[in-house]
């Protein structure tokens, strides 16, 4: 992580998410995800309004933070929340 904006969760309070987060990656990936990277960089989206072209060169690809973004809010039940607004 060479990163550091006010919308950063501090690595403590994300270590107690973590295993939430993890939970919920899709077998096929192969690919190694910096979820910590990854998840600050959805606070940062959601913080500073932007869209997910524009964030920083020093977060995870766009294209990650999305696909990440799509597996942490998937609803199977409507009635449900999502594991996003959970942690």
């Amino acid at each position: 992580m060479t990163h550091h904006y006010s919308s950063d969760i501090i690595p403590d309070h994300f270590n107690l998410i973590r295993a939430y987060l993890e939970g919920v990656r899709e077998r096929t990936a192969r690919t190694p995800i910096d979820l910590y990277d990854t998840f600050c960089a959805k606070l940062y989206t959601m913080k500073k309004a932007c869209t997910w072209h524009y964030l920083p060169s020093d977060f995870s690809k766009w294209q990650t933070v999305y696909y990440c973004w799509v597996l942490w809010t998937k609803q199977n039940d409507p009635t449900e929340m999502t594991l996003l607004t959970r942690v």
